[in-house]
């Protein structure tokens, strides 16, 4: 019997092959085998974002600035990061609903012409239950866009505050930096 790729990734996290000549694992190596099997493919970003923030940075702190501010600001990236890829998946989760919703919409109307054609007269117990589920289609369609922008909204405010703070810190980086120039230029 084979081994699956979650057994293998569950496997190796419990039993690190890592000596001191074996070249330095990455924190986040299980995530090859979830995307190799295909799953959460549309995580992508999350992926990406995931892997970066469980692995070590590499000391390359040439200046106080960056010793001081360097861990902060790669967090904060992420987050920014990580708040674009919700906004897109909340886009895309969306694009899907609204999809499937005018799909079923059409269908209905499509039934419900039939109907009118069958019952030239005047409308039917099945036409108006048809004409009710359209309706109720509507309402959802009308509350699924309503949710994206509330969603949105929040995800917006929290996304633009971490870009601010972003900006915020490359500020007192720069001012840190321009202090330790006129210092290394003074003596």
């Amino acid at each position: 019997m084979p081994i699956d790729t979650y057994t293998l990734a569950r496997i190796k996290s419990r039993y690190p092959v890592d000596s001191g000549y074996s070249p330095r694992r990455q924190a986040a190596d299980y995530l090859f085998y979830v995307s190799a099997a295909g799953y959460h493919t549309a995580w992508d970003q999350e992926r990406r974002v995931l892997s970066e923030a469980l692995t070590q940075p590499e000391v390359k702190a040439e200046t106080l600035a960056d010793q001081v501010f360097g861990n902060q600001a790669r967090q904060q990236k992420l987050h920014v990061a990580h708040d674009a890829s919700l906004i897109t998946a909340r886009y895309e989760l969306y694009r899907r609903h609204i999809r499937d919703i005018q799909h079923r919409l059409s269908e209905l109307q499509g039934e419900i012409s039939i109907q009118r054609m069958l019952n030239p007269m005047g409308p039917s117990k099945p036409q108006l239950d048809l004409e009710k589920l359209l309706v109720n289609l509507e309402l959802t369609k009308h509350d699924e866009e309503t949710s994206f922008w509330k969603d949105c909204c929040k995800l917006k405010q929290e996304l633009l505050s971490g870009i601010a703070e972003c900006q915020s810190m490359k500020h007192r980086t720069d001012i840190l930096k321009s202090l330790e120039v006129e210092d290394a230029n003074q003596t």
